[in-house]
């Protein structure tokens, strides 16, 4: 089935089902637009809404690309023009949603869709399973008034503000790639919102804010997460609780801060921070005593933050972080988290280093740095 049309494509005033069979929509307005209940167990899908992603309005990701920052958030701050939703007191119109509906399970099939609002939108809790999805978005890839929970299937969402949103948002045994704006992953509700990355789960995002956003805690419970935040003040994980490093392998860099990481976590984190910033596709390689490499990456973005955690870092051990061949930085295993030492801005140095000045100043002897588990780099 093919539709071309000035206002939805489809709409349903209760539940729909999809279950196999192609359907083309072009749209003005939202392509498949559903009151009720979605159901996805097959078929195929092409959907593009409101003009496609090209038509949204300028976001973030336009003043980056040619400034590096925003000018106006710059000099003004978000509040001179409501952020990037729109100018003044007026919010910027909402663009038009590929797929809409209260709630939405996808279980199988394939979605292609391009939209200027979000990709697939649900008022309600969505839930995947399986099948396939391609987006290019002007707002969201998949945002979810409830929960978001995603336990198989392949996701890519080559342009968008957020890629994955929702009131808490879990990741299982699925295959996703983000390209974002802002957020890769983010997790917001009156109660915080969690985001929890679990076994089976392959994860790559490359994000102009933040890598994952939690408004309470993360979970790194298994599978592999990449995060590449290039945004100035992108954190690859920014939580308003804490960060659990209970499982899996992290490899993250950007230019900003994570959070904290739980002292009773399963497993150990390493932090590094570069004294100047450090160019995208850098070798980034991190060994063990042995010389057996336990980490070896090229950032695909400038940076000056890493983060890194694996099942096979040691309480004890020493670690070398080596970038393009050169040895920067060396840092023993100590606690839940622990920071290079080397040719890296350490923020205990440079405390200790205005504490000496100012004993100086009094004429007293300086005292020896204090000894700590948390090495800042």
């Amino acid at each position: 089935m093919t539709a071309n049309a000035d206002g939805h494509g489809v709409y349903a005033g209760g539940d729909a089902r999809i279950e196999g069979g192609d359907l083309r929509l072009e749209t003005e307005g939202d392509g498949l637009y559903v009151e009720g209940a979605l159901f996805l167990s097959g078929g195929a899908m092409e959907v593009s809404a409101g003009g496609g992603a090209g038509t949204a309005s300028p976001t973030a990701s336009y003043f980056d690309d040619f400034f590096g920052y925003d000018p106006f958030e710059f000099f003004f701050g978000d509040g001179f023009y409501g952020g990037y939703e729109g100018y003044g007191d007026a919010p910027a119109a909402r663009g038009h949603d590929a797929v809409s509906a209260a709630e939405i399970r996808m279980e199988g099939g394939s979605l292609v869709l391009d939209a200027s609002g979000d990709g697939l939108r649900a008022d309600g809790a969505m839930t995947m399973t399986g099948g396939a999805l391609s987006i290019a978005c002007g707002e969201d890839g998949l945002r979810a008034g409830g929960d978001l929970n995603v336990s198989g299937g392949v996701i890519w969402v080559d342009e968008c503000e957020a890629g994955l949103s929702g009131a808490n948002v879990a990741v299982e045994n699925a295959e996703v790639s983000i390209v974002s704006a802002r957020a890769g992953v983010q997790a917001l509700s009156e109660r915080g919102g969690d985001v929890r990355v679990l076994e089976g789960t392959k994860l790559t995002i490359a994000a102009g804010g933040d890598g994952i956003s939690a408004g309470a805690d993360v979970y790194l419970a298994g599978g592999e997460t990449n995060l590449w935040c290039s945004g100035r003040d992108g954190a690859p994980l920014n939580a308003a609780g804490e960060v659990f490093a209970d499982g899996g392998t992290l490899i993250a860099a950007g230019r900003g801060d994570s959070a904290a990481i739980a002292e009773d976590s399963a497993q150990h984190v390493l932090r590094a921070r570069s004294n100047g910033t450090l160019r995208e596709g850098a070798r980034v390689v991190v060994e063990n005593e042995s010389g057996e490499a336990v980490f070896s990456f090229a950032p695909e973005n400038d940076f000056s933050r890493l983060l890194l955690t694996s099942p096979a870092l040691m309480q004890g051990e020493t670690y070398t972080l080596y970038v393009e061949g050169e040895a920067l930085g060396m840092a023993t295993v100590d606690g839940a988290e622990t920071y290079f030492r080397g040719d890296f801005t350490d923020e205990r140095d440079e405390r200790n280093g205005r504490d000496e000045q100012r004993d100086e100043d009094d004429g007293r002897e300086a005292q020896p740095p204090m000894e700590s588990g948390a090495e800042r780099i």
